[in-house]
């Protein structure tokens, strides 16, 4: 009888809705301009990026204008562009870019984390990246020639009271696997 109550039980918590984290993502697409470039031993190439930018609504830094470019200052390489503003006060930010090829292939994932102190409602240029201690990322000509697309999001913020805000990378996942259509959609 115990059994048969254990068993009845737990079928009922079978139809219990799960608490789930909400997350309602805001993906915009942009323009991001065109590769030109003129590698060393390579022909002049310029081809259209797309600039995907996926907001978590639930993330204390939203993302505007944001995506990769490609450098030629030097040595060429991917520089970060756009803006974030702040709803919270921070300390820290994690913003992940992530390159697509000409089959929306993943290429590489750029990462970088800031330092500083921001009040709510703060708008800071993601362009200072390119200048932080860690520098620009290094562009490959073979890389740089098939890029097509870049997805920004925040990855991970800290908050001056010393907590975190994390993103469900599960979900960002989802929401690029439904972009990948749309990133080898080029108009011509």
């Amino acid at each position: 009888m115990v059994r048969l109550s254990l068993l009845l039980a737990l079928a009922g918590f079978s139809f219990l809705p799960l608490q789930l984290r909400d997350h309602q993502f805001e993906v915009t697409e942009l323009d991001g301009g065109t590769v030109m470039t003129d590698f060393p031993g390579l022909t002049e190439m310029v081809q259209p990026v797309k600039w995907f930018v996926i907001n978590d609504q639930s993330s204390p830094i939203l993302l505007e204008n944001a995506g990769i470019v490609v450098s030629e200052k030097g040595n060429s390489s991917y520089v970060s562009r756009g803006m974030a503003t702040t709803s919270k006060d921070i300390t820290e930010v994690e913003v992940h870019f992530m390159l697509f090829d000409l089959r929306s292939n993943h290429m590489k994932t750029l990462s970088h984390t800031e330092k500083f102190a921001l009040e709510s409602g703060k708008t800071f240029l993601l362009d200072r990246f390119s200048l932080a201690k860690s520098g620009p990322w290094k562009a490959e000509a073979d890389e740089v020639k098939q890029l097509v697309a870049s997805v920004s999001f925040v990855a991970r913020v800290r908050y001056s009271d010393g907590n975190q805000w994390i993103a469900d990378t599960r979900e960002i996942v989802r929401e690029i696997q439904a972009l990948k259509v749309k990133m080898t959609n080029r108009q011509r």
